[in-house]
């Protein structure tokens, strides 16, 4: 079954990206090159953000509008909160979208960043159809926040802290989306005001897609921001299935083997998927 992988992002100052990543964020050096900083979960040894170095500068192409990283628990969530605080960063809001809490901040060069936990499946609205319903309301912020006296020093996200969704600022959000559903075999689970959410079997959404800031303009390679979005797949057949239906959708073959496949979409945007079985 797909999996989302870690988001690769070009960035233009590695090794202060790097710092912000584990200081704020909270995330630890998994392994480290010249050229790549690898960031994730030391006790899960799972990438969440891969760091390589932007040769050029952001252009306001299509590309990311926030990576989200799902944390297990609500006082997990309560933890990032406190810390987040603790650390002076100018939060641009907390939502309560139904089905999840969310934190929103953006690092250094401007990527967007969410960190969220999920609530109880029983609590989310979702329609005979399959289709979840999402909302913006007001977040319980206080109410999270008092969960704890303190975050923990130093500061960690937890075990079990993965790569939630993707959030991608294009085009056209909804022929985006109808592209990669007929792709990696999701569905759409939510649309609204020019944006789409889809995902594979019985969760909220893997990616979103919304052209809000009318981002027309093709990515460019190695431009600071988005470098691709990685999938895990335990099964061979799946990568073979995708490679055969993408460049029927207008994606391009970048590269493949029997263990990974990159594809680049009609808006510059790339996705790599790895075999791990």
């Amino acid at each position: 079954m797909l999996q989302l992988g870690p988001v690769y992002l070009n960035v233009l100052d590695l090794p202060r990206l790097s710092q912000f990543y584990q200081e704020v964020v909270g995330l630890s050096v998994l392994s480290k090159t010249k050229a790549q900083i690898v960031l994730g979960i030391q006790a899960d040894q799972c990438p969440l953000v891969i760091l390589q170095q932007a040769t050029k500068e952001d252009k306001q192409t299509a590309g990311l509008y926030h990576l989200a990283i799902l944390v297990p628990t609500r006082l997990a969530l309560s933890e990032v909160l406190h810390h987040l605080v603790q650390c002076g960063v100018a939060l641009e809001g907390g939502a309560d979208h139904g089905y999840s809490e969310a934190l929103y901040f953006h690092d250094l060069e401007g990527n967007g960043i969410e960190i969220y936990r999920d609530k109880p499946q029983t609590q989310w609205d979702v329609r005979s159809d399959g289709r979840i319903i999402g909302v913006t309301e007001e977040l319980a912020a206080q109410e999270i926040y008092d969960m704890i006296s303190q975050a923990p020093e130093p500061f960690f996200l937890p075990q079990g802290t993965k790569m939630g969704h993707v959030h991608l600022a294009v085009g056209d959000a909804l022929a985006s989306s109808k592209r990669y559903q007929a792709l990696l075999d999701m569905q759409e689970k939510h649309q609204y005001a020019k944006a789409s959410w889809i995902a594979g079997g019985d969760y909220h959404h893997h990616l979103a897609f919304n052209q809000w800031q009318r981002r027309h303009a093709v990515h460019q390679d190695k431009q600071a921001g988005l470098s691709k979005i990685g999938f895990v797949s335990d099964q061979a057949a799946e990568l073979l299935a995708i490679a055969s239906r993408a460049p029927k959708l207008g994606f391009q073959i970048k590269h493949q083997t029997t263990r990974q496949l990159q594809l680049l979409d009609t808006d510059g945007i790339a996705i790599q998927i790895d075999y791990q079985h």
